[in-house]
């Protein structure tokens, strides 16, 4: 089991590095989707990655051979916690 928890540590801090790369390369384009989109923003994104991940699996003739499913589900997870950060700090807004 503790294998397991230091492999769940691992991957937290990686998508962590993720989130702080790409916030510095896109500034708050998710915050200011959600603010004029609501909720809605965040489904469509994830809604895009299911969509993208169920080609991966099913295409074995890919073109672009650097894009993993890995990558996809990473993208996911932090829109999932972004999404939360958006829901709390708009409380107010949304109910």
């Amino acid at each position: 089991m503790q294998n397991k928890i230091n492999k769940y540590d691992n991957i937290v801090k990686e998508l962590k590095g993720i989130y702080v790369a790409k916030n510095s390369d896109y500034g708050s384009s998710v915050s200011d989707t959600y603010n004029k989109f609501g909720d809605v923003s965040f489904m469509v994104r994830i809604t895009d990655k299911i969509n993208r991940a169920t080609t991966l699996l099913q295409n074995n003739d890919r073109k672009v051979h650097d894009e993993k499913i890995e990558d996809t589900i990473k993208d996911m997870i932090n829109y999932g916690i972004l999404w939360l950060i958006e829901r709390e700090e708009n409380i107010d807004k949304i109910g």
